[in-house]
């Protein structure tokens, strides 16, 4: 749907977010809508909003000048049809959409009045409101999306995220016909909206591009290896002469020279002994008193940094790349590769795991390499591949005994506790109708270390006659056969 009218700053009191992503969807726990901002042009039309629910659910608050496909509906995904005829003034409405307990907002704008916005400092709209259209001017940079135009704008007072440009005629992806590069001065307007910890303006409308002198032709590599070397940058620059500063000490400016309108810049790179990392290089020419600006993005490979649930939850965010392991406790219900993992210090969720087609189940041991990311103040891993995966598999104690030792293949057996032979330890027998098998020791949770592997069947009352379940490996002692690594699930009293 095309919008036809600018949302102001004396009307607009919602935002438009017409081009979320199945995983961008307003969520709350019983019910999600592809959109909370609907935007319909003055001379009438309709928008559709996707709803995903887990119960029935019901619309209601709906004004005389809106008309809904449909207001209710039940577990699964509708598309509600949102319209409305020709406008003479401005129309404001947010409907209530209900499900199992819950609420979710919808916000309707049918605006008709145009108003020209003054120029807003990004600082004032960092600090600004939720649905208010907001004119900024600043420099291009981190330019992440050429079909849908996002990318940050920077003035002096700090940086605002572009989520989506319309073009010259207000339609979506397809911003490669307006020709902004990074680098530009750009004067765009339109709504703020807040996506997790992210202050964006929203398909914003292009008001001026102004091209920038010096541009950032190529580099001779975007990514350096964790040994560092050289790194150079290919420039064009139309103003007098060229200037850059390193933002970071592993990254240092060895030299600067310049052909004409073209320059190459080098910069020598420190060895990296901790995480990945990156930065962003900025340079700089002048032009009649006036400074224009160019960025590239460089980043450098790291070691991968081994840790635990609780360290990885206590790390910064960043670029540094943790590998983690533990056991599959949870499961996206519609996601398969967003689920959490457990050890015995936590738990952690994981977003969107490159998964290479694995299908995963609750009890799966995973190590997985990935970023601290944070989503709504909340720890998360993100950009995160599975790196090793062992499906748990369920045996009798008869299948068991006949496996191969392996420390990379998960058992899990169920049986009865007939003695014990260490309990701070939990070294048990168990048996069920096929045989006994020995337990190298029961630990509260994946990775349990030092005095943390100890005193679990005391701590939760566990005696002999006790059925237990537990997952772990095939090993063996002098040639007997044991479970080790056992990890404990749960247990019934006798």
């Amino acid at each position: 749907m095309k919008l036809k009218y600018i949302f102001t700053a004396l009307a607009a009191v919602f935002a438009l977010f017409t081009s979320c992503s199945e995983e961008e969807m307003a969520q709350l726990g019983s019910v999600q809508v592809s959109q909370s901002y609907v935007a319909i042009p003055a001379e009438g039309g309709t928008c559709e909003v996707t709803v995903r629910a887990n119960a029935d659910w019901q619309i209601t608050d709906v004004p005389e000048w809106l008309t809904l496909s449909t207001d209710h509906g039940t577990i699964g995904e509708t598309v509600v049809k949102f319209t409305a005829g020709a406008a003479t003034s401005t129309n404001t409405a947010t409907v209530l959409l209900t499900c199992d307990g819950e609420t979710q907002r919808i916000n309707v704008l049918q605006q008709t009045e145009k108003v020209d916005l003054p120029i807003s400092k990004i600082k004032d709209v960092l600090n600004g409101v939720d649905g208010v259209t907001y004119r900024v001017k600043g420099v291009v940079t981190g330019l992440s999306n050429t079909i849908y135009g996002n990318y940050d704008v920077v003035d002096e007072t700090g940086s605002v995220y572009i989520y989506g440009t319309l073009d010259a005629s207000g339609a979506e992806k397809n911003f490669a016909s307006l020709g902004i590069e990074a680098g530009d001065i750009v004067t765009v307007e339109g709504p703020r909206t807040t996506y997790g910890s992210t202050i964006e303006l929203v398909n914003v409308t292009v008001i001026a591009i102004e091209k920038s002198l010096i541009k950032v032709d190529s580099l001779s590599t975007t990514t350096v290896e964790k040994e560092g070397g050289e790194l150079v940058a290919y420039l064009t620059c139309k103003g007098e002469g060229v200037s850059v500063e390193s933002p970071v000490d592993w990254l240092a400016v060895k030299s600067v020279k310049t052909f004409g309108q073209n320059a190459e810049v080098t910069f020598a790179v420190a060895a990296n002994a901790g995480g990945d990392r990156k930065t962003s290089i900025s340079f700089v020419t002048t032009s009649k008193g006036k400074t224009y600006t160019a960025t590239a993005d460089v980043t450098q490979k790291g070691s991968i940094i081994a840790a635990n649930v609780s360290e990885f939850l206590a790390a910064s965010v960043g670029d540094s790349q943790y590998r983690v392991t533990g056991l599959v406790s949870k499961i996206h219900e519609k996601y398969n590769n967003n689920f959490w993992i457990q050890d015995a210090t936590g738990e952690m969720y994981a977003y969107k795991v490159n998964a290479q087609g694995v299908t995963l189940t609750v009890g799966d041991f995973v190590t997985l390499v990935g970023k601290r990311g944070e989503y709504n103040g909340s720890a998360q891993m993100t950009e995160a591949v599975l790196e090793k995966h062992s499906a748990i598999q369920v045996v009798t104690v008869a299948d068991f005994l006949t496996k191969s030792d392996s420390n990379d293949v998960y058992y899990e057996l169920t049986g009865e506790i007939t003695s014990i032979a260490k309990e701070d330890y939990g070294n048990i027998y168990i048996k069920d109708a096929s045989g006994e098998a020995y337990i190298y020791g029961v630990l509260p949770g994946y990775g349990a270390t030092g005095a943390a592997k100890q005193g679990l069947l005391a701590a939760k009352g566990i005696k002999v006659g006790d059925t237990i379940t537990i997952r772990g490996n095939k090993g063996s002692y002098k040639g007997s056969p044991q479970m080790v690594n056992a990890v404990y699930v749960s247990h019934t009293s006798k």
